[in-house]
C-alpha cells in the first residue's frame, strides 16, 4: 500500500517548489507541499467523523495520512492546475496517474471523500485568510469552493444531523472561528 520508492520521494520533495494558486492573485504564497501537509492534518480530523474510518484501527491512520500527503503528487510533474482545468485533463493523463500509482489516483470510496472534504476545507481556510489580508479578488473563488464543499459534505456519511452539526461547529471553533457567518448554511 505505502510506496516510498526513491522516484516518489523525489517528486514529493519537489512539491515544496511548486507554487499553489498560480492563476489566482494571492497576497500570501503557498506551495503544494504546504497545502498537502495541511490537508493531511485536516484529513485526520475529518476521518474521525466518518463512521467507517477508525483512526485507532490498524491501517486507517496510515492510509489517511499517506494519501493526504501524496494527493497532489501529480502536480510535481504538471504544476498546480486550477480545479476547473482538471475537468479538461485527457483521460490519457488520468490513466497515466493510475498506471504509475501517482498521488491518490487509485483511491476511491470513503477515503476519497475524506480527502476531498479535507482538500476543500484547507482551500477555504487559505482563501479566507487571504481575503482577511485585504485580497478583494476572491469572491468567485470563495463561492466556488463553498459550493463544492457543500456538495462534498452532503455526500459525507455523517451518522446523523447531530454529528454533522458537531463537525461544522468544531471546524469553526478550532480551525477558524471567523468563518462562522460564511459557513452557517453548511449546517
Amino acid at each position: 500500500m505505502i510506496d516510498l520508492n526513491p522516484q516518489r520521494v523525489r517528486r514529493l520533495r519537489r512539491l515544496a517548489t511548486v507554487p499553489r494558486w498560480v492563476v489566482v492573485p494571492m497576497i500570501q504564497k503557498q506551495s503544494v507541499a504546504e497545502h498537502s501537509f495541511a490537508v493531511a492534518y485536516i484529513a485526520l480530523w475529518v476521518a474521525q467523523y466518518h463512521p467507517v474510518y477508525k483512526l485507532d484501527r490498524a491501517g486507517d491512520f496510515e492510509a489517511v495520512m499517506y494519501y493526504a500527503l501524496i494527493h497532489d503528487e501529480m502536480e510535481a510533474l504538471t504544476g498546480d492546475l486550477p480545479s476547473p482545468a482538471t475537468n479538461y485533463i485527457p483521460d490519457k493523463s488520468k490513466k497515466y496517474e493510475q498506471e504509475h500509482n501517482i498521488g491518490a489516483a487509485n483511491v476511491d470510496g470513503d477515503l476519497k471523500l475524506i480527502l476531498k472534504v479535507a482538500d476543500l476545507l484547507e482551500a477555504y481556510l487559505f482563501v479566507n485568510e487571504d481575503r482577511k489580508l485585504g485580497n478583494q479578488n476572491l469572491g468567485e473563488i470563495e463561492a466556488n469552493i463553498h459550493q463544492r464543499l457543500h456538495i462534498a459534505l452532503n455526500s459525507f456519511p455523517f451518522e446523523d444531523q447531530t454529528a454533522r452539526f458537531t463537525f461544522i461547529s468544531e471546524f469553526l471553533k478550532y480551525f477558524n472561528p471567523s468563518l462562522h457567518p460564511i459557513m452557517h448554511d453548511l449546517v
